[in-house]
């Protein structure tokens, strides 16, 4: 459902709806705004959200009527809002059957490898050229294109944006309709020679003459009108490929960055740290790392990769040559976010930024303001499903107490990779 313009068909079998309907938390209740970052931040599990690029996808469903670990209450579930609209889809609920089960010889195999599954997958194609396309998305970042139509630029970030579009062909105009959107690509080449063409959009008309470039970018400022252009914080910003939140970081091979000119006991517990997320790369990920020491670090050999720093400025002397660049960044006994400083000891930080030398990169930060707090950044499960943090969340020791509401401060940057201060909450 993330990426429906790759597929001629699905099949999902044990599918849920969303990571917290069936998980073990809840981070919908909208009470608290540091609760709320963290939802968005991991929006990209609420599938039901995305159902809108189910339509003209063929979907053959299959559940066990007794699994325990997906319950089939998420098929149901999703069944009864695809028979709203949808009108290619099968579901197959097997009673009695649990997560991993099998009809034939070979056992627990059926639940992924079901003969009438092949009958009716087979014959598809995909459309590569369809007239009509419908798309939503929740991060630009892990997911922006459906065929012709791009969603290149979010109004409010990690909340669903979405558009519905459609080509008259012999008229030479494209209508769509966008939702939580700030910036459209759409790719004409399959349907329409060059010349001139007419976009309705929003009620809206642009009238383009169209040189038959790849993509034409529609954009606008917030509360402004549409207008051919790049995206608000072109060239720079945030785009697809090159976005928050913090774990995107880990979604292009990178390198550790260890600092090692801190006290001993700071140095210890960058090192810990690094060793634990590289441990659970291994096994969750099945990737391996690679850690180097701030000494060691070479721009140019690691290149085209993104890099993440352990510790925090003032003993990572890699993380120091760009803290002038750098939004969110933890120093010795403080946390700088953008023009506030957060004192104190025992703090913990985690932040994405852009990359300061490769322009589709990314850096990540995961360190604190000493030792305790390095240390403290330890709690967090970050290589995880379901587990999603803003691009950057500073926190004290009272989260051992209080959860979230230890959290001191967290945010998404802007799409100029700046604080942005109707998107951070301050404690």
């Amino acid at each position: 459902m993330t990426d429906p313009g790759l597929f001629a068909a699905i099949s999902p079998s044990a599918g849920w709806v969303s990571f917290w309907s069936y998980g073990a938390g809840n981070l919908k209740s909208g009470r608290d705004p540091v609760e709320d970052l963290f939802r968005r931040a991991t929006n990209m599990s609420d599938t039901l959200s995305l159902i809108e690029n189910l339509r003209g996808m063929p979907i053959f469903i299959i559940h066990g009527g007794n699994d325990n670990n997906v319950p089939p209450t998420e098929a149901r579930k999703m069944v009864e809002r695809l028979e709203e609209f949808h009108d290619d889809f099968i579901y197959r609920e097997f009673p009695g059957k649990g997560h991993w089960w099998g009809l034939s010889d070979t056992p627990f195999t059926d639940c992924v490898d079901l003969a009438e599954l092949w009958e009716y997958a087979f014959p598809r194609e995909r459309n590569r050229f369809p007239t009509e396309v419908s798309f939503s998305t929740m991060n630009p970042g892990a997911s922006h294109r459906r065929d012709w139509l791009e969603i290149l630029a979010q109004d409010r970030l990690h909340e669903r944006s979405g558009a519905r579009a459609k080509i008259d062909v012999s008229r030479r105009w494209v209508e769509m309709q966008t939702e939580n959107a700030l910036a459209i690509g759409i790719d004409l080449r399959g349907h329409l020679l060059p010349g001139p063409i007419e976009v309705r959009i929003d009620e809206e008309v642009l009238k383009i003459d169209w040189a038959g470039e790849a993509s034409i970018s529609l954009s606008r400022q917030r509360g402004d009108s549409w207008r051919v252009g790049p995206p608000p914080g072109a060239p720079n910003g945030k785009r697809p490929g090159r976005h928050g939140p913090f774990k995107q970081v880990f979604a292009r091979r990178f390198v550790m960055i260890v600092g090692t000119g801190g006290s001993e006991a700071e140095n210890l517990a960058a090192l810990r740290r690094a060793r634990l997320d590289s441990q659970v790369w291994w096994y969750r990920a099945n990737g391996l790392a690679t850690m180097i020491r701030d000494t060691d670090f070479d721009p140019e050999r690691y290149a085209g990769r993104n890099w993440i720093f352990y510790g925090h400025a003032g003993m990572n002397a890699a993380l120091a040559r760009y803290a002038s660049e750098i939004p969110v960044l933890p120093d010795r006994g403080v946390v700088r976010i953008g023009e506030r400083v957060l004192e104190g000891p025992r703090l913990a930080c985690l932040a994405v930024a852009p990359h300061p030398e490769d322009a589709d990169g990314l850096i990540g930060i995961v360190g604190g303001s000493d030792a305790e707090g390095i240390a403290l950044s330890g709690l967090t499960s970050i290589i995880r499903s379901g587990i999603g943090y803003p691009d950057f969340c500073v926190w004290s020791d009272e989260v051992l107490r209080k959860g979230l509401g230890g959290v001191q401060s967290a945010g998404f940057l802007d799409l100029t990779w700046k604080v942005d201060p109707e998107d951070t909450v301050f404690r």
